[in-house]
């Protein structure tokens, strides 16, 4: 199996959205509390996958390793994030996993919270990678058929 992360995110005041940001390449991600151990796309399993995200859910909190892009959604992303963190402000924060076999997509994971924190500002690690650390109340993990990095409404709920 092969994996794709991307995270999503976006503070909504009102009718107005003050920030977006979609699809921003995930490298990795990792739970602070509990097991020690990242979760590195390129070499990672569903139990993995499902075990941390649980993790994520119990010590509310995750830490997300962003990879660079050729666009430049990281830096947009890494300049949002730096105001959200500078204001302290809750967003929402989704994260989509893609299962691959031989090159077809054939499901997904996507952790949904409502109302995410930064921990601090954004910081750029290992050379090229975007650490973005949140922490949250509430999440919930769906798992499901995914079309253009989008878990469908008829999702199960992990």
């Amino acid at each position: 199996m092969k994996y794709k992360g991307f995270v999503n995110f976006r503070l909504i005041d009102g009718e107005q959205t003050l920030f977006r940001n979609v699809n921003v390449p995930l490298s990795s991600f990792q739970v602070g509390g509990g097991a020690t151990r990242v979760i590195d796309l390129r070499s990672t399993d569903d139990i993995s996958l499902v075990a941390e995200f649980k993790e994520a859910q119990t010590f509310k909190n995750l830490s997300l390793y962003l990879s660079s892009t050729r666009d430049h959604k990281d830096m947009k992303a890494a300049l949002d994030l730096t105001a959200l963190a500078k204001e302290g402000w809750d967003f929402i924060l989704i994260i989509i996993i893609e299962r691959f076999s031989n090159g077809k997509l054939l499901e997904g994971f996507k952790l949904g919270i409502r109302a995410a924190v930064l921990r601090s500002a954004p910081l750029i690690v290992g050379g090229n990678l975007l650490l973005m650390e949140v922490k949250f109340d509430d999440s919930t993990l769906f798992q499901g058929k995914v079309t253009d990095h989008f878990i469908h409404s008829n999702a199960r709920v992990l």
